[in-house]
């Protein structure tokens, strides 16, 4: 295998690979090798109704791939603009195995642009990983992930404005009881803090690879194939924002409940914008 030798090169496959769009194609993944013979394509037709993207979840691909990518047909739409003013557009990604990467996005009938900033999301995550590169680090506690988890599972409780004991709260908590004969908020409190300290992102995800957690949205093999900082993210787009879960709660508890819950949140230091909400209201 021969390294794509400059940004320019990979950029320039991306053009031609956009260029190639038509309306009858589909979007695909796309191995790239390049040896003395020549560059050669490897194309992935994306099943229907799926993305392109989707069909690399958890793929390693072989080692004599120099690059690996999605090309994928979508639709932009400049802020405020009405919906007469969409454009079709194509959108290719190529993740080089030295590190480099190309984002295009345009018409194919004219010259694809650039990407203004350095491209982020799942099709970059989900191009690093099959090429085994490391996605970006984490930026959240997993107390996060576990306090998220815990306030979507009680909005989904339909006779929640019933409940006033914390007791019967704390009964909800994915990840256990606290220890000991008091069931309120400050055991909980205790219990979440010693949570986070024995169990980082990495034993989380290594415990939902050998299916001892679930995690929504995150099967086992896949969490193998993971690193921690994919792991987290895929794992918090899962649940429902803190913020939204708090108000929908705010509305459903008791006033002195609520507070208790905020206080409660605070105390795990998570972001406060995540629980100013129900402090405010």
């Amino acid at each position: 295998m021969r390294s794509l030798g400059t940004d320019g090169l990979l950029v320039h496959l991306a053009e031609l690979l956009g260029r190639a769009v038509s309306e009858e194609s589909a979007d695909a993944a796309v191995g790239i090798v390049i040896d003395d013979e020549g560059v050669e394509l490897h194309i992935l037709p994306a099943p229907p109704g799926q993305h392109a993207a989707a069909a690399l979840i958890g793929f390693h691909a072989p080692p004599e791939w120099s690059a690996i990518g999605v090309v994928a047909k979508g639709r932009a739409r400049s802020v405020g603009a009405g919906p007469d003013r969409v454009q079709h557009v194509v959108v290719v990604h190529l993740q080089s195995r030295l590190g480099p990467s190309a984002s295009l996005v345009g018409s194919s009938a004219t010259a694809l642009r650039a990407s203004p900033e350095a491209a982020q999301g799942r099709i970059v995550e989900v191009c690093q990983r099959c090429i085994d590169q490391p996605t970006g680090p984490v930026a959240h506690s997993p107390l996060q992930w576990w306090a998220a988890s815990w306030l979507d599972r009680l909005c989904s409780q339909p006779a929640l404005e019933l409940v006033r004991a914390e007791s019967d709260l704390v009964a909800q908590f994915p990840a256990g009881r606290p220890f000991g004969p008091d069931q309120d908020f400050a055991a909980l409190a205790h219990h979440g803090r010693l949570l986070d300290q024995t169990c980082p992102w990495s034993v989380l995800r290594q415990a939902c690879a050998t299916g001892a957690i679930s995690v929504p949205g995150v099967e086992a093999e896949v969490a193998s194939w993971m690193d921690d900082g994919m792991f987290e993210r895929w794992a918090l787009a899962e649940v429902a924002p803190l913020p939204v879960a708090l108000a929908e709660l705010r509305t459903r508890l008791t006033p002195g409940l609520s507070t208790r819950l905020t206080r409660l949140l605070a105390a795990w230091d998570l972001p406060p914008e995540a629980w100013a909400v129900v402090a405010e209201s």
